[in-house]
């Protein structure tokens, strides 16, 4: 029964896909840090924290269906403002997004957090999270086409055409400055993760983030001269 379920699953991932692929072919331009075009990653969500009229989007995430959201298990609670709250879909912008002017995308409350049961930080690993969300609370929220909003394409094969990754997010573009307001990309090469055990020598012999080394639940991906990644 189990694997029949499992193969229902992924044909409906593949149809849902192709159909997602008609309206809104991948994107293979190269990027470098640069500002996202709109409707160009339809599935980012930003994750949000505090009160309603004051939110503080401190994380990202993807939408992989109408109700779920794949994030960080490091996102599910913020030390300085508590449990996250919100997610917003449909934007690139992290301006006027409040879940009582909504004039950038669209606002739903986040209804449960599931934590991978055997993350604990500040290990490195098993950090992964789902969020359920509900209907969105942003006033006459605008209908969204599928150019702007659907969720994203999971892949059911573990190979990488070309190795390369695009990551998006709107982490800060240096140590001391905010996160950027624009959603932004950036191209990685994906390695070996014998390469990034090599990299990481020196926080897997002296810290508790990474005692057991890179795993292969673990996706090595970076630019060797550095310069380039989700944030800087």
């Amino acid at each position: 029964m189990d694997l029949f379920c499992s193969c229902v699953v992924l044909v409906i991932v593949k149809i849902r896909c192709e159909e997602y692929d008609k309206v809104c072919p991948n994107w293979v331009g190269v990027a470098g840090g640069d500002p996202a075009l709109p409707g160009e990653f339809p599935h980012m969500a930003a994750i949000g924290y505090g009160d309603e009229k004051d939110i503080t989007w401190n994380c990202g995430g993807t939408l992989i269906s109408e109700k779920f959201i794949l994030t960080a298990a490091h996102c599910v609670s913020s030390r300085e403002s508590g449990p996250a709250r919100w997610v917003l879909l449909g934007t690139v912008l992290l301006i006027n997004t409040t879940a009582t002017d909504g004039k950038n995308g669209q606002i739903h409350p986040i209804t449960r957090r599931i934590r991978h049961p055997e993350y604990k930080a500040p290990a490195k690993y098993h950090d992964i999270a789902l969020f359920e969300i509900g209907p969105a609370v942003t006033p006459n929220p605008r209908p969204m086409n599928l150019k702007e909003l659907h969720p994203a394409c999971l892949s059911t094969n573990r190979t990488f055409p070309g190795r390369k990754a695009i990551a998006s997010g709107w982490g800060r573009v240096g140590h001391a400055d905010d996160g950027s307001s624009n959603l932004l990309k950036v191209q990685l090469d994906i390695f070996e993760l014998s390469v990034c055990q090599k990299a990481y020598e020196v926080e897997i012999r002296s810290t508790n983030q990474l005692r057991r080394g890179i795993v292969n639940t673990m996706l090595c991906a970076g630019v060797l001269e550095g310069k380039r990644d989700t944030c800087q």
